[in-house]
């Protein structure tokens, strides 16, 4: 007997079952990810990138790159993050969120605060543009979409990436002060 629908060994799942794992899945993340942001440790990764004495290429500032999104393109979707059901449809609007915080517990409470509301109800696609690499492992582990911007302008930035990744505003995580919006100068 071919493995199938009618094959008694073959676990039929239904779309609702989906959603459910997937919503635990999400909770589970989210609890993990909150766990880590309160323990004091999650920003506390120090990263080296060795010694200045290998010859390397100067490498181009983000915010002088052309986008390279094809005329007419649809822009590319970053991830809602793992903290998110991945069966969580409609959201559309992608914004980059500026993170300037350099006090480690200022930085978890800000955090905090944001990626709790984005797991209950996800208003957006974050696109997080960090002035330090604190932040990226964390982020990237829970699978968002992190781009450094050290000592680049972030609204350059957030110009050079609106096409690509679709990109209307950029906001600042502290108090979520609008820094720039797609279609202004």
């Amino acid at each position: 007997m071919a493995e199938g629908l009618d094959d008694p060994r073959v676990p039929f799942v239904t779309l609702d079952q989906q959603l459910q794992r997937s919503r635990r899945l999400a909770q589970y993340e989210f609890r993990s990810m909150l766990q880590e942001l309160k323990s004091g440790f999650a920003l506390d990764l120090e990263v080296s990138f060795g010694s200045r004495d290998a010859v390397t290429r100067p490498i181009e500032p983000i915010s002088t790159i052309q986008s390279r999104a094809q005329p007419g393109a649809r822009p590319l979707q970053p991830p809602l993050g793992a903290i998110v059901s991945h069966m969580t449809t409609g959201v559309d609007l992608v914004a980059g969120i500026l993170i300037e915080e350099t006090d480690k517990t200022q930085l978890a409470l800000s955090l905090t605060d944001f990626l709790t509301e984005h797991n209950h109800e996800p208003f957006l696609r974050p696109i997080f543009f960090c002035k330090s690499y604190a932040p990226i492992p964390l982020l990237a582990r829970y699978g968002f979409l992190c781009v450094p911007v050290r000592e680049e302008d972030p609204v350059d930035v957030a110009r050079a990436l609106a096409d690509r990744f679709g990109i209307s505003q950029l906001r600042r995580l502290r108090d979520g002060r609008l820094l720039w919006q797609k279609n202004q100068p």
